[in-house]
């Protein structure tokens, strides 16, 4: 193994459990290179991650509002004008927590499964037939809206690092702002 991809609670889909700080903590001592996943929309928080001994970051929510992503321009949209708060974590689409946009379509239909699947997905022997159940019908309907935006349903994932979004840029220009922000402080002033 090379490495570790370090999923924080502030990642968009399927998130993880512990802050970006706790996952250092308790890996860091590994000897293996680790990378924050979650929770980086801006150089700012790019440089957090890097002063917290993580090596690099894997960023999805903000390449999604980037001028190069296929998504439609609601799914963009819809990531600058969310802040962490609207960001929830449901069960609906995989089995598992997923962190999307809370949207009207997401109030409507809630972020829980009913007693029934939630039975089925604790289950050791249905478990995994209704897991692949989710990720079959969860892939259909993520593809459908990140294309298709709000004409079809408005289920679109990100992380809590919309809050540091706050443009559609070409991903040439996130990457060299980034690169910039992992300079050190006499090389980027």
């Amino acid at each position: 193994m090379d490495g570790f991809i370090c999923v924080n609670e502030r990642a968009g889909g399927h998130a993880g459990e512990r802050t970006a700080q706790r996952l250092m903590a308790d890996l860091k001592d590994l000897g293996k290179p680790l990378i924050c996943a979650g929770g980086v929309g801006d150089p700012q928080n790019f440089r957090d991650a890097l002063d917290l001994g993580f090596v690099g970051v894997q960023m999805g929510t903000r390449f999604i509002a980037s001028q190069e992503c296929a998504a439609h321009e609601d799914y963009k949209q819809a990531i600058l004008k969310a802040t962490a708060d609207d960001i929830v974590l449901t069960r609906k689409l995989s089995g598992t927590p997923c962190a999307i946009i809370n949207t009207p379509t997401m109030e409507k239909i809630g972020t829980e499964v009913n007693p029934i699947e939630l039975k089925l997905l604790k289950n050791r022997h249905t478990k995994y037939l209704m897991r692949t159940v989710y990720a079959l019908r969860s892939l259909w309907s993520l593809k459908q809206a990140s294309t298709k935006g709000l004409s079809y349903k408005d289920f679109w994932q990100a992380g809590k690092s919309v809050d540091g979004i706050k443009a559609v840029e070409s991903a040439q220009d996130i990457v060299w702002r980034f690169a910039l922000a992992a300079q050190p402080a006499s090389v980027s002033e």
